[in-house]
């Protein structure tokens, strides 16, 4: 389903992480190619749920979006993930 309740960049992670004592070992932004896919889904036509047909074609899509990925040196994402370790 789209929409979330939590939107997180790395910068507001981090902090979080931080907040919990934890120290940031790694982060970055994945899915850059899904930007596009979600303000149109999401944003433009309000979109709830996403439709099968979106989704198939971004499973078809998964290598070209890894390459997109590692184009934008996941500097940009529709999602962002992070390592944390405790002290």
């Amino acid at each position: 389903e789209l929409g979330h309740f939590r939107r997180y960049n790395t910068k507001s992670l981090s902090r979080l992480l931080q907040s919990q004592s934890l120290k940031l070992v790694h982060s970055q932004y994945f899915n850059a190619a899904g930007l596009a896919g979600w303000v149109m889904s999401g944003t433009i036509l309000k979109k709830k749920i996403i439709p099968e047909s979106q989704l198939k074609l971004f499973e078809k899509l998964v290598p070209l979006i890894k390459l997109i990925d590692k184009i934008t040196f996941q500097k940009i994402g529709l999602s962002v993930i992070a390592v944390a370790r405790k002290p």
